[in-house]
């Protein structure tokens, strides 16, 4: 446990581009959304040993912050692109923690049941339990 305690912290400081390396080069037909839960799903005993850690609630914290980060920066090239009309009474900061919350918590639901769900299921059912209400307060064109 000291060794994935010393690794948690190690990843606790992690850039955002480090995280998400093998998730930005993947070029695939997937969405980000499955290729994050695919990602989780091949890397679930580690995932796990963060989970567990004494350390666990930096790393869930530094996770939710990347997440935000990550969920910004995708909804401004959404924006770029004309895909999204924001709604003036929807902050983008509390979309990004809102949806950086739902899926922490949904990925360490998912861990916690030994994975017994697909990467394919889970990225349906976050769909169709978030985006619907995200669609409509974003006014989203496409999605």
């Amino acid at each position: 446990h000291e060794i994935s305690g010393k690794k948690a912290l190690e990843l606790a400081q992690t850039p955002l581009t480090a995280w998400l390396g093998s998730l930005i080069g993947n070029k695939g037909n997937s969405t980000p959304l499955h290729q994050i839960f695919q990602h989780i799903y091949t890397n679930a005993e580690f995932y796990k040993l963060l989970l567990h850690n004494s350390q666990s609630g930096q790393v869930i914290e530094r996770v939710q912050q990347l997440s935000k980060e990550a969920t910004l920066i995708f909804i401004h090239k959404l924006i770029d692109s004309g895909h999204i009309e924001i709604k003036e009474d929807v902050s983008l900061d509390f979309f990004a923690a809102f949806f950086s919350g739902s899926l922490t918590s949904t990925v360490a639901w998912w861990l916690e049941k030994d994975l017994q769900l697909t990467p394919e299921e889970m990225t349906k059912m976050f769909r169709r339990l978030i985006f619907g209400g995200v669609r409509d307060s974003l006014n989203i064109k496409i999605f």
